[in-house]
């Protein structure tokens, strides 16, 4: 998603707490913060209360639901898009904020552009 986001130009944030796996982005100078999504102080420093969209990417069910929970707490306005990879807890994580619910794995990519580019919400 980060080179979709630096070829179209649009501003963005990481958080990602696994540091190894950002190395070349950070000595990039690319914007992110390295800490648990999580984490309160993690959305803080990504200036989530400021986010248009929040996307939500990671392959942990846990960090989904607490990450959209806390972003909707703290952005009342902002899209949240929440990949998840177990159906049965799309209507979970709609409850908690999320604006839209990718929930197939194969297609989370192209989903998330999709809305990003057309605005549509997608329906599964």
């Amino acid at each position: 998603m980060i080179k979709y986001f630096k070829e179209k130009n649009i501003p963005y944030c990481l958080i990602e707490k696994d540091k190894e796996k950002i190395d070349e982005l950070l000595r990039q100078g690319d914007p992110i913060v390295v800490d648990d999504a999580k984490e309160l102080d993690a959305l803080t420093d990504a200036n989530i209360s400021k986010a248009k969209t929040v996307i939500i990417a990671s392959n942990n069910l846990e960090t989904a639901l607490i990450v959209t929970k806390k972003s909707r707490e703290h952005n009342k306005n902002c899209r949240i898009i929440a990949r998840c990879f177990q159906d049965e807890f799309s209507e979970i994580i709609e409850s908690l904020g999320a604006t839209d619910v990718v929930s197939t794995s194969k297609d989370a990519f192209e989903g998330v552009v999709k809305i990003l580019e057309t605005g549509v919400k997608i329906k599964e």
